[in-house]
């Protein structure tokens, strides 16, 4: 586990910059039109700086399991030097937003701390005259301090929210801005090589585009693309060696990580690989930092200011990857089948990068964030008949937990993707049809499993609440490839909707469902004696004949929930 700190990182200070730079560097943020001509090229006035750039390199060269890689020639178009010179003016201005983060945090608290104190004053003393006069006693006291102390916490606390959602808006805009800017270099880069290639009057396939395109499908799904993510293997393993290993700047990491990539999809996987490897939620930051020198490539997760999806922005334009983040809705921790939208509670956000041609998308938190009991995990990744497309190698175990990356959320297909994910710009659904936002609420609440067991519902239109026939059964059909009658295996569970009460009269609500295999279908009939709403859970795992000689007990994944209301008695 890493530990990030200013030694790490060269402290580019403005004042040690040439005077073109430096005032381009005070003037709003804005470096790119201050720095690169028109041509793309910096000026030739900027010697001293290539010398300070020189040095800043060289001191920031740590030890690596992996050798330093070429970054020359017509493999990675973009200038190292220019590359490396860009980050660092991108660092400066970044150093100036998280001071002025702490200035605001200290100004906060030391008001808060004022306020509350005169409160806290007033309070007792108003408490101490009531008890003179025989108004109050000891008891009141401790009530009173209570509540101040309540009332405390809360404020505490909404301030802290407050400022968090400040500031991640604030770092969620600079890194936009830095991502642009960064793009322009290879914008650039692509103009002048696809140019050179013309006056050689050499033919070449089509180039990344230099501009982001709209929003469209796909031009074709994931499987057409791979269906084995042993093509990425090499890719992998050098993204979960690199994610071991400290790296001073994004340059250096993005060139490392892509030094075997083939195309835009090996990049962008390099990346995603990486992220859900590092497992940044549990990493351990030196807290002894000068707090006027880069704090290393992952300040913004210490301080909570920058998360999954703005990572993987920033990442990509190192990459001269086009991608965006995206807000909207999600069928997230908490969610149940027949939960309404109306409020702030599943918000979420996620990526989109532009990969082969097409938008697709990219859900690194959830990629990432896969949590499964670390017992259940062992056993079940044993015997999982797809493990290149389920669980990691490289899984690090947290207590009674087990972090695993899951393939699903890398260029997952709309079609599936909006089954838990809904962006509040519907051209962002990337499907030929958009829905509505009630329609997301009725579709059927599915895990990313789901898919890769290669499950579907047979009723197309199957919504998220069942409701029971005139007979009082409630009928769940789930449709398999050949592939999957053979191996899979299901199970379910029964409870009330609003409770965890799974008996009733003595009897265990397991008893009311009728589970059978109907053609290359299973079928889940449910037939409660009572008219409270019931939650149906529906596992599944994959098993070879030869695990029931084993005598391991045979441990089961939720694929979908539903929510059964019975209306006919």
């Amino acid at each position: 586990m890493e530990v990030y700190c200013n030694s790490h990182v060269p402290n580019p200070n403005p004042h040690d910059l040439p005077p073109l730079q430096r005032n381009s560097i005070h003037h709003n943020g804005n470096t790119k039109s201050d720095i690169i001509s028109p041509a793309g090229k910096f000026p030739h006035d900027a010697g001293l700086a290539d010398m300070k750039i020189a040095h800043a390199i060289k001191a920031t060269q740590v030890a690596k399991p992996y050798p330093k890689i070429a970054h020359e020639g017509a493999k990675y178009i973009v200038d190292y030097d220019a590359q490396t010179r860009l980050e660092l003016m991108h660092r400066n201005v970044e150093d100036n937003l998280y001071k002025t983060f702490d200035e605001t945090r200290q100004r906060e608290m030391t008001e808060f701390q004022k306020e509350t104190q005169e409160e806290w004053e007033k309070a007792l003393q108003d408490f101490a005259r009531r008890f003179e006069r025989g108004q109050a006693n000891k008891n009141h006291k401790d009530e009173l301090i209570r509540q101040l102390t309540i009332k405390r916490d809360k404020k505490l606390e909404t301030i802290t929210s407050k400022r968090k959602e400040r500031e991640r808006f604030a770092t969620a805009e600079l890194v936009d801005r830095q991502a642009k800017e960064m793009l322009e270099l290879f914008k650039q880069a692509r103009i002048d090589r696809e140019y050179a290639e013309f006056e050689r009057e050499q033919a070449s396939p089509p180039s990344y585009p230099t501009t982001p395109p709209p929003p469209l499908p796909p031009s074709c799904s994931k499987r057409h693309i791979y269906t084995d993510t042993a093509i990425f293997e090499q890719i992998d393993q050098v993204a979960i060696s690199v994610a071991q290993s400290e790296v001073a700047t994004f340059t250096d990491l993005i060139r490392t990580l892509t030094a075997g990539a083939r195309s835009d999809v090996d990049k962008a996987r390099a990346i995603y690989r990486w992220i859900t490897v590092k497992n940044l939620n549990v990493m351990i930051f030196d807290n002894d930092l000068d707090a006027n020198t880069p704090m290393g490539l992952l300040r913004g997760i210490k301080y909570g200011t920058e998360s999954y999806h703005v990572l993987f922005k920033r990442l990509c334009s190192y990459a001269g990857l086009h991608c965006v983040v995206i807000k909207g809705f999600s069928k997230s921790a908490g969610y149940q089948p027949g939960f309404k939208f109306d409020d702030n509670r599943f918000r979420n956000t996620w990526n989109a990068v532009f990969l082969d041609g097409s938008w697709r998308f990219v859900q690194c938190n959830w990629g990432a964030r896969h949590i499964v009991n670390a017992k259940e995990s062992a056993t079940a990744a044993s015997r999982h008949p797809y493990p290149s497309s389920s669980t990691s190698a490289s899984s690090t175990k947290d207590g009674n937990l087990r972090y695993e990356y899951d393939d699903h959320y890398f260029m997952t297909d709309p079609e599936e993707f909006i089954y838990e994910f809904f962006p509040h710009d519907s051209d962002w659904q990337l499907l030929p049809r958009p829905i509505a936002l009630k329609q997301f609420e009725n579709l059927p609440f599915v895990r990313s499993i789901f898919f890769r067991y290669g499950l579907r519902f047979t009723d197309t239109t199957l919504p998220s609440v069942i409701y029971a026939d005139k007979t009082g059964a409630a009928t769940i059909s789930i449709s398999m490839s050949p592939e999957a009658v053979d191996n899979l295996i299901f199970h379910y569970n029964l409870r009330f909707y609003e409770s965890d009460e799974s008996e009733i009269n003595g009897m265990n609500l397991k008893r009311f469902v009728m589970q059978s295999m109907v053609g290359d279908a299973i079928v889940f009939r449910v037939h409660s004696p009572s008219t409270r709403p019931l939650l149906l859970d529906i596992f599944a795992n994959a098993v070879s004949p030869g695990h029931y000689l084993t005598g391991q007990p045979i441990k089961f994944k939720s694929v979908c929930k539903f929510k059964v209301c019975f209306l006919y008695f």
